[in-house]
């Protein structure tokens, strides 16, 4: 593996990031790259806070000198599309790009409820082996329910509960801490 030393070593060394480099406007030596130069504007227009430059109102990296502002702000080539966000009526139309949407006849209903019945996880796990739990309720009742679950779980590999069995417990313990609350 190599490290980020070697990493930063070999960017520096590969001819296609001098390509990519811009040079700042306040110190002609300081080359970066294009994503860093954002930052490295506002730290270095601190150390050349006696030099008179002006930011682009187009585009904020962008920085020129007062007596080049009004020449760079008539030839800004972000100049267009800040008009075209100005006044996006007098800007031309672009015309059509010719993508057309193909509207394809399908027999599916999608709006049809479907043929099968829901599927109902509390269901499925009173007839699995899944471990249950019961929140909201008082000691006693998680006492006797995990009770049951224990006579449920050992009854698995002989014969399986029915669901109604597992729904009236539920029922019945919930019913009778929901009364408790109301009064």
């Amino acid at each position: 593996m190599s490290s980020k030393a070697d990493l930063h070593t070999s960017i520096i060394n590969s001819s296609d990031w001098t390509h990519k480099c811009v040079t700042c406007p306040f110190d002609k030596t300081h080359r970066l790259m294009p994503n860093r130069l954002a930052t490295h504007l506002y730290r270095c227009a601190r150390n050349y806070s006696g030099v008179e430059m002006k930011r682009c109102p187009f585009d904020i990296s962008h920085v020129v000198s007062v007596a080049d502002m009004q020449d760079h702000v008539l030839s800004c080539v972000y100049r267009s599309s800040f008009e075209r966000f100005q006044c996006p009526d007098k800007m031309p139309i672009k015309p059509n790009t010719g993508l057309i949407m193909q509207i394809i006849e399908t027999t599916e209903d999608w709006d049809k409820e479907p043929e099968v019945p829901s599927y109902d996880p509390s269901v499925y796990c009173a007839n699995n082996p899944v471990v249950r739990t019961l929140h909201g309720v008082s000691a006693a009742t998680r006492r006797n329910f995990r009770e049951f679950e224990r006579k449920r779980f050992r009854s698995f590999p002989k014969k399986r509960e029915t669901v109604e069995q597992t729904t009236d417990f539920i029922e019945d313990n919930i019913f009778s801490i929901n009364e408790e609350y109301e009064e």
